[in-house]
């Protein structure tokens, strides 16, 4: 949220990021002890996930954990952590993934995030519930970046999604991304 993607922060959420920095800092131990208590009252995409799919849970577990870990490997960067952890374990855990992209990213935002699949009665449920202001993807995909009302009050004119392909892009040194193997499109403007 504070790296240039603020409406969607509050579209994913429901709780803009200062509102949430500031109850981290105004109470860290009861903050740290039970995240989710601040935010499940909230009316937004997460919790209305969270609260139609118990296995919403479990990949937002997985995300964070792998995300997060860094005292088993330090040297793992959010970039990295997109691009080689994340998605190998949800793909671990059964969750098909594959990545949305974003243009232009906001500077400090990654260029693009992991989408999960989502169930067929989810899908539709959140298809119902929030209209064109998300976009849906290809084996019912969905994650941050098709936010998309969120996404255009924050500037964002593109948003496609793709498979990663096996190569590195190999025209930046050092590599921080996949290849895609195919791209479609959600918004392009």
């Amino acid at each position: 949220g504070f790296n240039g993607l603020w409406n969607t922060h509050i579209q994913f959420l429901g709780m803009d990021p200062q509102t949430l920095l500031d109850i981290n800092r105004n109470s860290p131990y009861e903050y740290w002890s039970n995240p989710q208590k601040y935010v499940e009252n909230f009316n937004a995409i997460d919790q209305y996930i969270t609260k139609n799919w118990k296995y919403w849970d479990l990949v937002k577990f997985v995300m964070g954990y792998e995300r997060w870990n860094k005292s088993n490997f330090p040297g793992m960067y959010e970039d990295y952590t997109v691009n080689y952890t994340i998605p190998q374990t949800l793909k671990a855990f059964g969750f098909p993934t594959y990545f949305g992209r974003i243009e232009p990213a906001p500077i400090g935002a990654g260029a693009y995030e992991w989408v999960v699949s989502l169930p067929d009665y989810i899908s539709n449920k959140l298809k119902s519930e929030f209209n064109d202001k998300i976009a849906i993807g290809p084996a019912n995909g969905f994650g941050l970046y098709l936010c998309k009302d969120g996404l255009i009050k924050d500037g964002i004119s593109e948003i496609s999604g793709f498979s990663g392909g096996t190569g590195l892009l190999a025209d930046k040194q050092p590599s921080l991304g996949l290849g895609s193997n195919f791209e479609f499109y959600f918004l392009k403007k």
